[in-house]
């Protein structure tokens, strides 16, 4: 009840107040009130108009009297918390986090990205058809291979990741940081000449070792030629900073700690450094040495078709025979 009293009191308020403002107003001629579509209001009606127009506005200017609940003005986004002015975008520049993700993904290297897709695609599919189906149709079966012509084995083992796990994001995360650095380095038809390489290394050692999937090798693999170009940078690992040429030893006894001692998790980080050591002596340390030659050079007609450039490696192959290259003992020291 003290409720609706309370509105009664401020009912009447601001009915006088409408009544002051009538009394010492005066009341516009019919020919001042404003026209609604070519008609002249009558007096009448431009009266009792202003009226409750007059009796609008009091009734406002009590409530902001009194300090009660009042329509919020809309806040200007257009100012920052510190009254500078705010930098927005229109919105033909508001992409969504797909599209970013997309610009993002066209940054990388072709040939890394196309790992990166094929990665993701048969890791998934795998996991959907199931892990005894993705073993029997994308493992590394050298007879199925041979004899069966499966030739897709060889591809699909190194795509491959298992089941889910973090190890998903680690695999990923590493294909496009080291595949990115080989790719920009060597530029994509050199690259494609160390994945083929890597791959068929890969391939025939797992066949030997009994490793199905080489995805982890081939990684191993690309991390073991970027610690042998640069062995002395400076890398951090986890928290500490260690000597980039251990990079690749490290990684294979975090995984056999990982595995409770299991010296099978050491397998693919062997092979993977097998096989990167095979192309990085042969593209970089028998070059240098005396009638050393660099027979890992990508063909003229794949650097033309990759590259997009009308490149020849007829310079390259006149240094391939260092007539006063060093001797093994020498590169290894700086190796």
């Amino acid at each position: 009840m003290r409720y609706y009293g309370h509105r009664k009191l401020w009912a009447l308020a601001a009915l006088l107040l409408s009544l002051l403002e009538l009394s010492n107003g005066s009341i516009a001629s019919a020919s001042t009130f404003p026209r609604d579509f070519g008609v002249r209001m009558s007096p009448s009606v431009a009266f009792s108009d202003h009226t409750a127009r007059s009796t609008a506005s009091s009734v406002i200017s009590v409530l902001k009297m009194r300090g009660g609940a009042s329509k919020r003005k809309a806040t200007s986004a257009a100012k920052t918390v510190t009254g500078k002015k705010k930098l927005s975008k229109g919105k033909e520049d508001v992409e969504s986090p797909m599209a970013d993700l997309m610009a993002f993904l066209m940054t990388v290297p072709t040939f890394t990205r196309i790992y990166l897709y094929g990665m993701v695609f048969i890791t998934v599919l795998g996991n959907l058809i199931g892990e005894e189906r993705a073993h029997a149709i994308f493992s590394l079966d050298p007879m199925r291979v041979l004899f069966g012509m499966e030739i897709w084995r060889p591809l699909t083992a190194a795509c491959f990741l298992g089941k889910p796990s973090m190890q998903w994001v680690t695999s990923l995360y590493s294909v496009f940081k080291y595949g990115s650095q080989l790719e920009r380095s060597y530029k994509g038809a050199q690259f494609l000449v160390f994945l083929a390489t890597t791959l068929l290394l890969s391939s025939m050692l797992s066949t030997v070792l009994g490793q199905p999937f080489i995805a982890q090798a081939v990684i191993t693999s690309m991390l073991h030629v970027l610690a042998r170009t640069t062995p002395n940078e400076t890398v951090v690992w986890y928290v500490m900073k260690v000597p980039h040429f251990t990079l690749p030893y490290l990684n294979a006894l975090t995984d056999c700690f990982n595995a409770q001692g299991s010296l099978a998790a050491m397998i693919p980080h062997i092979i993977g450094i097998l096989a990167g050591h095979f192309y990085f002596f042969h593209k970089v340390l028998w070059p240098k040495m005396e009638r050393g030659e660099d027979w890992l050079i990508a063909p003229d007609f794949l650097v033309e078709v990759v590259d997009g450039k009308d490149v020849t490696n007829k310079d390259k192959k006149k240094n391939k025979r260092k007539s006063g290259g060093r001797k093994l003992g020498s590169i290894a020291g700086t190796a």
